[in-house]
């Protein structure tokens, strides 16, 4: 197994384990990982990604609080004065849990209300997502998304599988 491997493995394991117990609070660098923006998966073919790019996603996914594939879509765009950044408020609605759980984050229409920055990077309502959620302070959400492709759901889908059967005798 090459040593980049076999780094990813141990970080994933740790980082898996940490994630089953209760949402601890953002802390550190995780901010980097959950920065409220999309990415879209399509822009660079997964098998174009560099080393930076598999970490980052082995950390969203070891460090997440909650996973979830769904579809996004713009609720408002509020911008207070022209001073001032404005907010982009979008609605992701779930339509599988991968890991954790969203039951006590939900609206009254089943979705879950994301902020962001007024341009929100790579977002496009309507499309598909694969959504990593991280609380931060009190029941604020930090969060990290990647436009759905079928090879990137398939690896990340795998990866949380493998993990399930391994967490018992693992101790995480």
């Amino acid at each position: 197994m090459p040593t980049r491997t076999l780094v990813y493995v141990v970080v994933f394991l740790h980082t898996g384990c940490v994630a089953s117990r209760p949402p601890t609070p953002l802390a550190g660098g995780m901010g980097n990982y959950f920065a409220n923006e999309a990415l879209d998966a399509d822009d660079s073919p997964r098998e174009c990604w560099t080393p930076d790019d598999e970490d980052r996603l082995l950390r969203q996914m070891g460090y997440a609080d909650t996973v979830a594939i769904g579809t996004l879509r713009v609720v408002t765009r509020y911008t207070p004065s022209v001073d001032r950044a404005g907010q982009l408020t979008m609605a992701f609605r779930p339509d599988e849990i991968l890991f954790g759980s969203l039951s006590d984050r939900l609206d009254d229409e089943g979705q879950l209300q994301l902020h962001t920055g007024p341009d929100a990077p790579g977002s496009q309502p309507g499309a598909r997502y694969l959504l990593f959620l991280k609380q931060a302070k009190g029941k604020d959400l930090r969060w990290a998304s990647y436009r759905v492709s079928p090879r990137l759901l398939d690896e990340v889908r795998r990866r949380y599988a493998w993990l399930r059967r391994h967490r018992g005798g693992s101790g995480g």
